[in-house]
């Protein structure tokens, strides 16, 4: 995690289905928000599995806009930033 203004990194290994690790950088809301949501410097310690929701960059980089992290314990915390730019996503009825 690189907590920086103005916005937070989350890089982590992605095993592909060929077996290659590739690194992806996931970009984050920006610090205090996170904070004001319940993430704390240690909520995702190097090593840990996660489960990312986001958006992939439009030139097809490993880089996305994160919006939900799931971890491992199955504790969710919301990533995203107002903003994004990210489809609006109307709930299920």
């Amino acid at each position: 995690m690189e907590w920086i203004n103005p916005h937070a990194w989350l890089h982590m290994d992605v095993k592909g289905t060929d077996g290659k690790t590739v690194n992806w950088a996931i970009e984050l809301g920006p610090p205090n928000s996170l904070i004001k949501r319940g993430w704390k410097k240690t909520s995702v310690p190097a090593g840990v599995e996660v489960l990312v929701v986001g958006y992939q960059s439009k030139d097809g980089a490993n880089r996305a806009n994160g919006r939900d992290i799931t971890l491992s314990d199955g504790t969710k915390l919301f990533a995203g930033s107002s903003g994004t730019g990210a489809p609006y996503e109307i709930p299920v009825k």
